[in-house]
């Protein structure tokens, strides 16, 4: 079953105020931050026919603060797993792959 991406936007503004989707070059971001794109479809058949389709995102979450429990908290969400962090600049980057 396909789910409007706008009710994963709602719940990720649980965890974080600032929430960007596929935010285009040159957007001023606020921090701590979740930017997140669609990044595979994955389509499920029934009889060589389309049946279900299901969203892989990409989600970055940037902060400061090198000791942020929400990079934790974001596990939390079903279907979410973390991939890896990165520092670049000021800014700690937590990145996860979450079915929606």
């Amino acid at each position: 079953m396909v789910r409007p991406r706008r009710s994963l936007s709602e719940i990720l503004h649980e965890f974080c105020p600032n929430v960007y989707f596929q935010p285009p070059e040159g957007t001023l971001l606020k921090y701590p931050c979740i930017v997140y794109k669609l990044d595979h479809i994955d389509t499920v058949f029934a009889d060589n026919v389309p049946y279900d389709f299901d969203s892989r995102y990409s989600m970055t979450y940037m902060t400061t603060d090198p000791d942020d429990e929400n990079r934790y908290r974001l596990l939390t969400i079903p279907m979410c797993k973390f991939d890896r962090t990165f520092p670049s600049g000021n800014l700690h980057h937590y990145t996860y792959t979450l079915y929606y």
